[in-house]
C-alpha cells in the first residue's frame, strides 16, 4: 500500500497540513512577484494546463508536492482502469468535496450541504506498469498547423454571440469590442489562435459587472495569463508577459482572487474547444 503523507506521520490532521501548502504556495508565488520575478508564476500556468478541471486550492496542492506531475487519479481509480501504484509511492494529498444533508437551523428543513475531506491521488509516474500499458491519449492531437484548433476555437466564440472579423487592426494584433472580436489580416494560424484566446478572454470577463471597471494592466494579464494556459494546454508554446504582473495586489487574498478569475475562464474555454473537437 502507498505511504501516508510526511504531515499524517506527525500526527497532523490532513486539513490543516493541506491549507498550509496552499497558504505556502501563494505565499511563495507573492513573495516572487513582489521582486519582480515571474518564472515561479510561469511554471505554476503552465502546470495548471494540465489539470484545468481542478479546484484552485488542489491546482496549488499538486503542485506544491508534485511539480512534474502530468495526470493524476486515485487509487482505485487507477486499478479500475487497468493500473497498479508501485509500491512504497507517496499520495498526493487534496481534498475531495464529500455532499451530505444537514437540517436548516432556521427552518428545520433538511437541505443539502459539501464538506471537504484530505485524500490522496497519484501522478502517472508513479505507477508500476506504464512502460507495458501507456496511458490512452486524453485529447485529440492537433497538427503543427493550428487551423484546426482555430477553427474549433472560432466556432465556441461565435457560439456564444461573438462576431469574429478578419481586418485591418493598425499596430495592434487583435482587439475586443464587447460582443465582437477583431482580428489582424493576414496572421498565420498559431498567432491567430493565440490572439483570438486573448481577446475571448476580454470578452468573458471584461465587459460586464466589475470587470469593466478594472485597469487597463488588470484586464490584459489576465488575458495573457488565460491565452497562456489555454495554448499551454493544447500543447502550444505562448510566451508570457509579466510587464502587468505588479498590478496584481500585495496580498494572498488578491493574488488567490486573481489566479481564480484566471482559472475559472480557462476552465471554460478549454472544455468548449474539446467538447467542440469531440462533435462529429
Amino acid at each position: 500500500m502507498p505511504k501516508g503523507s510526511e504531515h499524517e506521520q506527525r500526527g497532523i490532521p490532513p486539513e490543516f497540513a493541506a491549507k498550509a501548502l496552499v497558504d505556502q504556495g501563494i505565499d511563495s508565488l507573492l513573495a516572487e512577484l513582489a521582486q519582480g520575478r515571474s518564472q515561479r508564476l510561469e511554471d505554476y500556468l503552465t502546470f495548471t494546463a494540465r489539470f484545468h478541471r481542478y479546484s484552485l486550492n488542489n491546482q496549488i496542492l499538486i503542485y506544491m508536492q508534485r511539480p512534474d506531475a502530468t495526470y493524476v487519479a486515485g487509487y482505485r481509480t487507477w486499478q479500475e482502469m487497468g493500473y497498479q501504484v508501485a509500491g512504497g509511492q507517496k499520495g498526493i494529498r487534496i481534498q475531495a468535496p464529500r455532499p451530505y444533508k444537514r437540517k436548516n437551523r432556521e427552518t428545520g428543513e433538511e437541505e443539502e450541504a459539501i464538506t471537504f475531506a484530505t485524500v490522496s491521488v497519484f501522478d502517472a509516474s508513479q505507477l508500476a506498469n506504464l512502460a507495458e500499458r501507456p496511458l490512452p491519449a486524453f485529447f485529440t492531437p492537433l497538427a503543427d498547423d493550428q487551423g484546426a484548433l482555430f477553427a474549433r476555437l472560432a466556432q465556441v466564440v461565435t457560439e456564444d454571440g461573438i462576431i469574429i472579423t478578419e481586418q485591418r487592426t493598425g499596430l495592434a494584433q487583435g482587439y475586443s469590442t464587447g460582443g465582437s472580436i477583431a482580428l489582424k489580416a493576414g496572421m498565420d494560424s498559431r498567432n491567430k489562435v493565440l490572439v483570438l484566446i486573448h481577446e475571448y478572454a476580454h470578452e468573458l470577463l471584461h465587459w460586464g459587472g466589475e470587470g469593466k471597471e478594472m485597469a487597463i494592466q488588470v484586464k490584459e494579464c489576465h488575458a495573457e495569463a488565460v491565452s497562456y494556459v489555454v495554448a499551454h494546454h493544447f500543447g502550444m508554446d505562448n510566451p508570457f508577459s509579466s510587464d502587468y504582473l505588479h498590478h496584481w495586489g500585495t496580498t494572498p487574498k488578491e493574488l488567490v482572487a486573481e489566479l481564480e478569475v484566471i482559472r475559472r475562464a480557462a476552465a471554460y474555454i478549454i472544455d468548449r474547444i474539446e467538447e467542440a473537437g469531440s462533435q462529429p
